[in-house]
């Protein structure tokens, strides 16, 4: 298990999402998790606010992460069927059965084909960081194959027809560094 996925920058990211995106939804979202990793997204929506989210299926591509992930989120996966944690390409994936589709890792994704399949005027929520794989390679637990150096880069790279949020969070430990960026809206 790659405790990084419970470091300081990856829980206050996912809190921050949390927050912004409870004040855009009032009503049950059938919800996928884009690059879910141990799905800690999942965990965090459902322990704050379970009654947003009718089901939540959680795809990341690496069959390690999708073990750990069931783990973390057995209370919802076991008992209420509330998460599916599935390992796939999210690339190979079309979204049209989904009503909120979040992706906290667009910068591990390679290309945007994924966003490409989400069809238009569907929710979305999209993070990602402002770094290189150069910079990160000294840092390790970094995975970084398309980033995005600029807010700007980011929007441009994700058009939505809506915004209902956008954002930037400094995360800063003083030697190491980095922006956060946070889009909410339509399709």
């Amino acid at each position: 298990m790659d405790f990084a996925a419970f470091s300081h920058g990856q829980i206050h990211s996912k809190i921050w999402l949390c927050e912004e995106l409870e004040k855009h939804i009032s009503r049950p979202y059938y919800t996928a998790i884009l690059g879910s990793w141990y799905s800690l997204t999942s965990f965090l929506l459902l322990v704050r606010n379970q009654h947003l989210y009718t089901h939540i299926d959680a795809f990341d591509i690496d069959s390690h992460s999708i073990d750990i992930a069931k783990q973390i989120n057995n209370a919802w996966y076991i008992v209420e069927n509330k998460v599916n944690c599935i390992q796939t390409n999210v690339n190979d994936l079309f979204y049209g059965g989904y009503d909120l589709i979040i992706c906290t890792s667009t910068e591990d994704i390679q290309g945007t084909q994924w966003f490409d399949n989400i069809p238009n005027g569907k929710l979305v929520c999209l993070q990602s960081v402002d770094l290189t794989p150069e910079e990160t390679d000294k840092f390790g637990n970094w995975h970084i194959i398309n980033s995005n150096q600029t807010f700007n880069q980011f929007k441009e790279k994700f058009p939505l027809s809506t915004t209902l949020y956008e954002g930037t969070k400094e995360i800063n430990y003083g030697h190491f560094k980095y922006n956060r960026f946070m889009l909410i809206g339509i399709k």
